[in-house]
């Protein structure tokens, strides 16, 4: 018996050992969080209809986890404002970490805090102006379980409700409604040297009368005229295109209006042909000067492509850019005329324009003259008689040539005025230096200067004056 209790109380000692030896293990600690509001900074939060107020709420807590731990929970809002009069409370968001002291204790007090949570709310541009009044609910959105060596350590955070907050809200600035296209501009089309011309409108929603409209691209001008319409011009000089763009502003917003401009070539006109001489000799050039016009000032002032026809014939190619010039000659006599086309440097043609008649004759010197080459021997100081005749299909009478002696060989055509030297008749007859008629032609007994060896040039011209395309020449070279 004494043995059986011996071993009961060896038993219960072994036990007791065993259960000393075992770790304590701790119950699980509960973790209390109290919310509460920072009442100098949220006990009333003001925002403006259509904009958003921001707020902080302070939090604090309270109780125990493991020690050398950190409990960390997510906190979600139950706000009651946003059923209200157009209020949208936003999320809450801040580090909710808890952490406990140091060592290795079960149970260590929570420290540090109060911790901030960053809040906000807003309301749209329908919200009435007022207050409203409500509170702030905490719940937990997340169950923490931190495991040590020692122990697990459920951590809960209790649903708190914060003191009342109080919203104001007052008027806001309403939200700008931007300018819009009201008549959209129709393109300007027109040829070059018009004015092209466009316009249209915008309009503003807020009623706003100060819609400042200009410009934001491309030629011509852009003129306000107030009440949002505006016009536009453009004075083309030349051919072209293009894209502009007119921009209205309210100040705040902009809007833009695009068209599109295009000016046509205009082809150029002829507005003269002039001939350098009206009455002309067989085999002498006459020079025919065209003249043209376009509206396009960049087009007259680059000039103008030529091509020529002789008597109605076929046009030739055209010539350099700017020479407006064209030399022709006619071996028969009668009437003789050229046409002309002008083009500008766009390609654009003009219609062919006449010059008019040209009157061409057939001319020469009568004997004892011949006509150059021909050189005619004479003594100095004699007189000879210079005769022409001027025809086509018939003498040509009434007319009063001019006769001019000159200095040298000039039967090229190469004299000037230095080159002319006293003319004269030692006849009676003769006065001046206008030929006479006589059967057949016309005359004038020309005194041939008195110095031997000499070359001298008799010009003749059945029209009078000097005009190249109807100068006549024969070649004296005197002797003793």
């Amino acid at each position: 018996m004494r043995t059986m209790l011996r071993g009961k109380v060896t038993l219960l000692i072994m036990m007791l050992g065993m259960l000393i030896a075992i770790p304590a293990v701790a119950l699980a600690a509960e973790l209390v969080v109290n919310a509460e509001l920072n009442s100098t900074t949220v006990s009333s939060v003001t925002v403006k209809q259509g904009e958003t107020a921001n707020f902080d709420i302070k939090v604090s807590a309270t109780g125990v986890v493991a020690c050398g731990t950190t409990h960390s929970a997510t906190v979600a809002k139950d706000f009651s404002l946003d059923d209200q009069a157009n209020l949208s409370v936003g999320a809450f968001s801040g580090a909710l970490n808890f952490p406990g002291g140091s060592g290795t204790s079960t149970n260590c007090p929570i420290t540090g805090g109060p911790y901030t949570v960053a809040g906000s709310i807003s309301a749209d541009q329908n919200t009435p102006v007022g207050t409203y009044t409500d509170k702030i609910v905490w719940s937990e959105a997340q169950n923490t379980t931190t495991t040590t060596d020692q122990n697990t350590v459920n951590g809960k955070l209790d649903d708190k409700t914060a003191t009342n907050l109080t919203v104001v809200v007052v008027a806001g600035t309403p939200a700008n409604s931007a300018p819009e296209v009201a008549t959209a501009a129709a393109d300007a089309n027109g040829d070059e040297g018009d004015t092209l011309q466009t316009n249209g409108a915008f309009s503003d929603a807020d009623g706003n009368n100060t819609l400042t409209i200009t410009k934001q691209s491309g030629a011509g001008d852009v003129v306000d005229n107030g009440n949002g319409t505006w016009s536009w011009s453009l004075a083309t000089n030349d051919n072209g295109n293009g894209t502009v763009i007119v921009k209205a502003s309210d100040g705040t917003d902009t809007v833009t209006d695009t068209f599109d401009w295009s000016a046509a070539n205009v082809a150029p006109t002829v507005t003269n042909i002039a001939a350098s001489a009206q009455n002309a000799l067989s085999g002498k050039d006459v020079t025919f000067t065209g003249t043209a016009t376009d509206v396009s000032s960049v087009d007259q002032a680059a000039g103008f492509f030529w091509k020529w026809s002789e008597d109605g014939g076929t046009f030739g190619s055209y010539g350099a850019q700017a020479a407006n010039t064209f030399t022709a000659s006619f071996s028969s006599c009668g009437s003789h005329h050229v046409s002309a086309v002008a083009k500008d440097k766009d390609n654009g043609e003009s219609a062919a324009v006449d010059s008019g008649s040209v009157n061409v004759y057939n001319a020469s010197f009568s004997p004892p003259v011949d006509a150059a080459p021909y050189i005619n021997t004479v003594q100095k100081g004699r007189v000879i008689p210079v005769k022409i005749s001027v025809s086509c299909n018939g003498n040509i009478a009434n007319l009063s040539p001019s006769i001019q002696l000159l200095t040298g060989d000039k039967t090229d055509g190469s004299e000037t005025i230095a080159d002319e030297i006293e003319t004269y008749s030692v006849s009676t007859a003769d006065t001046g230096q206008v030929m006479r008629t006589i059967d057949g032609g016309y005359i004038y007994n020309l005194r041939v200067p008195d110095v031997a060896n000499a070359y001298y040039t008799i010009r003749a011209n059945p029209f009078g004056g000097s005009n190249a395309s109807s100068n006549m020449y024969a070649l004296l070279k005197t002797r003793k």
